[in-house]
């Protein structure tokens, strides 16, 4: 939210996507958000906060985008949740959400279509736990052994997690065997059972 940045803090905002506009390989560019500008007025980006100002000047003027949004995102009636870009004339059928139709806010959504053509990378195979055929009785036995008071209790919480994550991990290990994933959609949560459920 840049309107609650600070100099020092838009100065590092500024640095950071400075870079990435640099990149050759990202000359397309979307950014969205809630920049919570409530001063700002849309479209002419009237405004008496010098910060938002910066802001918007760079990103129009020094990075050339355009910023897509006429119509109030809050229910206070202001233009907070903003999608500037440089490719305007690949973006069709813009539009604001109504109250509560993406999830219970008070923003409403943003909605658009992308004009890109998109090449998939092809997903290399990766072995992953079925959990499926998981030995779970062996699991839950072997849990029910480790005395948790002496190995979390009293313990940080950043000590005690990768200790509690280790533990699970070898027992994973152990008693769930794994499978190849070949096709770059398939989820290694994702079994018969949940596919199931889905149809």
């Amino acid at each position: 939210r840049v309107g609650n940045l600070g100099t020092d803090n838009f100065d590092e905002v500024r640095k950071f996507l400075t870079g990435l506009a640099s990149k050759k390989k990202l000359d397309k560019h979307i950014l969205i958000g809630d920049l919570n500008f409530p001063e700002l007025k849309w479209p002419d980006t009237s405004t008496s906060v010098n910060l938002h100002k910066s802001f918007i000047d760079m990103i129009t003027d020094e990075f050339g985008h355009s910023q897509l949004i006429d119509l109030p995102t809050h229910k206070g009636g202001n233009i907070l949740d903003l999608a500037f870009t440089n490719i305007s004339d690949l973006i069709t059928d813009v539009r604001v959400l109504g109250h509560n139709e993406a999830c219970k806010s008070d923003h409403f959504g943003i909605d658009f279509k992308v004009g890109l053509d998109v090449s998939f990378r092809k997903m290399e195979k990766r072995e992953v736990f079925n959990f499926s055929k998981a030995n779970w009785r062996g699991i839950n036995f072997e849990l029910k052994k480790i005395d948790w008071n002496s190995l979390i209790e009293s313990r940080d919480p950043h000590v005690s997690w990768p200790l509690f994550k280790n533990t699970l991990h070898t027992l994973c290990n152990k008693y769930i065997p794994k499978k190849v994933i070949r096709h770059q959609f398939e989820p290694p949560w994702f079994d018969s059972d949940c596919d199931r459920v889905r149809r």
